[in-house]
């Protein structure tokens, strides 16, 4: 008997070993008596669509037109070419994919890639890889025979062992490195050659932007001071919130641009700050609840809008002229891990934690509305999108000109939504 039940409890784990590998429930049984019987997963398929229109104003409506899969982990970062015909993908176990979005084929494959980011260069020609400890490998992107990924250099992107934020310009030829010194250097690529590299603050850098013509960079220390540096030579130019002269009584958690570069919108624990440029002048303060766009801070595209989210149950819109709250929109029971406007800004896509969710609201009725009006948003969900039951989203992207957006999965697959046209 104790045999029996030893063999069983054998058995058993096998059994929950499956169920973690596959994401499904296999009974196991605690005796020879009752055998365990293999269960085949059910993989989330969809025939792949290639994306007509982008997804907005004439067309709200989205549903999955596609997965891409394969025996991939948890994907780290993803990057549009710059012609939109192509996704490069880096997962957390070493996979690095370039995808052909025309049919939703894997274009190249590349295994043993230690990248936590990853980006297009200047030309479609170059991609670029940054792993978590700073070392950047460059590679050439060809279709021409044989047909693979090429390694072409590498570097640091650190002067020291230390890492943190990585961001790239607009133009997409510089990487712009954080670190926990309170350092950031600046390199060209792919000609791998470092432009700038200065102290910008006194704790180790948690945030950094680049403005949407190139000129400047925001970046946040961890010491709570914001400064604002000319692009490339890295010299200074504002101090938003001087740390060193006196002490911070909020924490700056992220910043945003304006699309034309004239604010900037600063999220603190307690507050959305909106300072002007050049001046570097405060003209508004938004109070919210703690913490309440530590996730996410965004302009709409055309500048009207202001979006913040964060650690409480409801996304915040507000008119960026005025801070005047013009939207709430709620996230019942759960807190909020990304907002991205469509490239319209008419919709805007909401993804909570801990992702079992999906949200898309229609901005139409509200950037329609007067003053004193509050309208209610229609809203689609996750299933009104075809997306799969029992899918836990890890994040989301709305690239480019908005024909595609991306819903990365926790278990590895790429959910690409397109809009419904009739």
């Amino acid at each position: 008997m104790k045999k029996g039940l030893q063999r069983g409890w054998r058995r058993c784990k096998r059994g929950l070993t499956a169920m973690l590998l596959a994401g499904l429930l296999i009974g196991c049984g605690e005796s020879d008596q009752q055998p365990i019987r293999p269960v085949t997963p059910t993989v989330f398929s969809v025939p792949w669509q290639r994306a007509q229109v982008p997804i907005g104003a004439e067309h709200p409506i989205m549903r999955v037109s596609g997965v891409l899969r394969l025996p991939q982990g948890t994907v780290n970062d993803l990057a549009l070419s710059g012609s939109g015909a192509w996704l490069a993908t880096a997962s957390a176990d070493g996979l690095l994919v370039v995808w052909n979005l025309a049919n939703g084929e894997a274009l190249f494959v590349q295994t043993e890639v230690d990248a936590r980011h990853v980006f297009f260069g200047p030309d479609d020609e170059t991609l670029i890889t940054v792993s978590r400890s700073g070392e950047v490998q460059l590679w050439r992107v060809s279709l021409a025979p044989p047909r693979a990924l090429e390694e072409t250099g590498r570097f640091s992107g650190y002067r020291t062992v230390t890492a943190g934020p990585v961001v790239q310009s607009p133009d997409r030829s510089l990487l712009a490195f954080g670190t926990e010194t309170g350092a950031v250097t600046l390199w060209r690529v792919p000609q791998a050659e470092q432009v700038a590299h200065f102290q910008a603050h006194r704790e180790a850098v948690g945030f950094l932007a680049f403005s949407p013509d190139g000129r400047y960079l925001l970046s946040i220390g961890i010491e709570r001071g914001v400064r604002l540096w000319a692009v490339p030579a890295g010299e200074p130019v504002l101090t938003l919130v001087d740390a060193d002269q006196f002490e911070v009584e909020e924490v700056a958690t992220r910043a945003a641009f304006s699309p034309d570069g004239r604010t900037i919108a600063l999220a603190t624990d307690r507050s959305v700050q909106v300072w002007s440029l050049p001046e570097g002048k405060q003209v508004l303060t938004i109070p919210l609840a703690r913490h309440a766009a530590s996730s996410q801070l965004a302009f709409s595209p055309d500048g009207r809008l202001l979006v913040g989210c964060g650690a409480q149950p409801v996304v915040g819109v507000w008119q960026a002229d005025t801070g005047r709250q013009v939207a709430s929109l709620a996230l019942p029971g759960q807190a909020c891990r990304n907002a991205v406007f469509a490239p319209d800004g008419t919709l805007l896509l909401t993804l909570p934690i801990p992702g079992r969710e999906l949200y898309l609201w229609n901005l139409a009725q509200l950037l329609e509305s007067g003053a004193g009006s509050t309208p209610v948003l229609q809203r689609a969900d996750r299933r009104a999108m075809g997306l799969p039951d029992g899918a836990q989203f890890f994040d989301l992207a709305w690239p480019g000109e908005g024909r595609y957006v991306f819903v990365l999965d926790e278990q590895g697959p790429i959910y690409a939504l397109t809009a419904q046209v009739p």
